[in-house]
């Protein structure tokens, strides 16, 4: 029979004029009806201010869980005052992990078997503190997901209420999303993951110490379980992989979601160094696009992966000599990471096409740009790959673009055109019929389109590179659009998409060279139309 008890060594508490005194432990046990909360103190409830306790003592409560049980403890706390060394109260989880406690933060927290402590040590001040403790089981039929891995796959996933059990080749590697501004340790700690394929194994920590320091199982599989905690839009929490999927050079994540996150405070911070090593890791079916470098070493190499660690997922390199051509930068697909290779990095990300300046071309002199136009889901089957982006320059440049892959299914078009001052120099529209050529394709104008449509079909998608200088360029004449007869075919909208980007913002130019340069180039055309 269960019985609430309460066991004091050497524990008195009783309240004085200007607080509560406690000195020793006690420990407490679920109450046979558990619809009765526990409060501390006893003549406390939720609806009146923390209760006051005396300076110059130690607190400490440890408190019990069966077998199929969890607590959700409500703290609530003001005792920093002006000096916040006066006062220290934390809890400790049932691994060992503890966590100091803040001042007006009274988001529950969650505790598993067997045990969990509370402790408060008051110095030379005086605080108010007090405790609400409520016992619940698990659902009886509780749902479960389970989700294989294999050495390379990095696969998220939302919250949701059933139990989340990850089970890879050698370990499971957990790490969760920061997904509330300010607010992601409330609730990512809302949260507990457990070593094996249910709740009942060990308690490894919460999701809130996923996202810090990472959880590793012991095992082959690890369980998440999020009590019916429900995420806005669906996003991602977290996301499980094998422990050798990041190539082995990787020590942690941080895993970054920017959605409640003033745009001037996103960014991806990545350091290497003998003494450790960090990595950055997003989930959404947004794109992230990089624009602006706080912070790289000339001698340091971001790397930018799609989907997956490894060459053949790799989207590009940054350094600190090239970064002016290769920003900003879209990296897509549902996972992006985000490696630097040695000190340390920050670059200002965004979900924003436009704060990015995506679609702007701006050329300087001698360095060009170059980027990369793919599909969202490139590489993978998938229904949405139709994409549509558009760069323009303020100059006359010099485009040279190549096709890397181009997956076909059926009518699946890729149409490409530069155009100069409004008319159309070049126009390719590929086709299973009519392939890209492996030389590549140049052109001299000031706007150049890419667009890739699927009509409803599942491809791999494809890849445009692309560069373009202001130097070294010739002027061809306008010419008439090429085209190509395509079968009527009913378009089917996918429900997600790759934005057009249609952007004017400008991220950095040389107005001074490049007018003039733009105004030679135009009188060498009159003189030819007078020939």
């Amino acid at each position: 029979m269960i019985s609430k008890l309460i066991l004091f060594s050497n524990f008195l508490v009783f309240v004085v004029s200007d607080g509560y005194i406690c000195q020793g432990g006690t420990l407490v046990n679920p109450p046979l009806d558990l619809t009765e909360p526990f409060y501390f103190p006893e003549n406390w409830n939720e609806g009146l201010p923390p209760a006051t306790f005396n300076a110059s003592q130690y607190c400490n409560w440890r408190i019990n869980m069966l077998e199929g049980m969890y607590a959700t403890v409500t703290f609530y706390k003001d005792a920093d005052g002006a000096d916040s060394s006066a006062t220290q109260i934390f809890v400790d989880y049932p691994n060992g992990d503890n966590v100091y406690l803040q001042d007006n933060d009274d988001a529950p927290y969650i505790f598993t078997k067997q045990q969990f402590q509370i402790s408060l040590i008051a110095h030379e001040k005086q605080g108010k503190f007090s405790f609400k403790v409520v016992w619940s089981e698990y659902p009886a039929e509780m749902c479960k997901i389970n989700i294989p891995l294999d050495q390379y796959q990095l696969i998220p996933q939302a919250s949701t209420n059933c139990a989340v059990t990850f089970t890879a080749p050698n370990k499971v590697w957990l790490i969760a999303f920061n997904g509330l501004f300010n607010q992601a340790s409330s609730f990512l700690r809302h949260s507990a993951v457990f070593e094996g394929g249910s709740v009942n194994g060990n308690f490894l920590g919460t999701l809130d110490k996923a996202n810090g320091l990472n959880i590793w199982s012991n095992g082959k599989s690890l369980t998440v379980y999020t009590f019916g905690m429900q995420m806005q839009d669906n996003r991602y929490v977290f996301l499980g992989m094998d422990a050798n999927a990041a190539g082995g050079n990787v020590q942690r994540f941080d895993g970054l979601d920017c959605t409640d996150t003033p745009p001037e405070s996103c960014y991806v911070y990545a350091y290497s160094y003998d003494v450790g090593n960090k990595a950055v890791i997003t989930a959404s079916r947004n794109i992230d696009y990089l624009y602006y470098v706080r912070r790289l070493a000339e001698n340091a190499t971001l790397s930018v992966y799609e989907g997956q660690i490894d060459k053949d997922h790799l989207l590009t390199t940054i350094s600190g000599t090239n970064y002016n051509q290769k920003l900003p930068l879209a990296v897509k697909n549902t996972v992006k990471i985000y490696k630097v290779d040695t000190m340390l990095t920050q670059v200002s990300l965004t979900n924003d096409s436009e704060r990015a300046g995506y679609g702007k071309i701006a050329v300087l002199t001698g360095t060009g740009m170059q980027t990369v136009v793919h599909s969202f889901d490139y590489r993978q089957l998938s229904l949405e790959q139709d994409t549509f982006e558009t760069f323009t320059a303020d100059i006359l440049v010099n485009f040279k673009f190549n096709v890397v892959s181009f997956d076909v299914n059926g009518n699946t078009t890729l149409d490409i055109e530069i155009y100069q001052n409004g008319l159309t120099v070049l126009s390719e529209t590929f086709t299973k019929d009519y392939k890209p050529r492996s030389s590549g394709y140049t052109a001299f104008g000031d706007k150049i389109s890419v667009k890739y449509q699927t009509y409803g079909r599942a491809t791999k998608g494809f890849e445009v590179d692309f560069a373009c200088t202001s130097k070294d360029a010739t002027t061809p004449q306008p010419t008439t659009p090429k085209t190509t007869a395509i079968p009527k075919t009913t378009v089917i909208q996918s429900t997600v998409s790759t934005p057009v980007i249609t952007t004017e913002k400008i991220i950095t130019t040389t107005k001074g060279s490049s007018q003039n340069y733009a105004l030679i180039c135009f009188l060498a055309e009159v003189l030819y139309l007078l020939n």
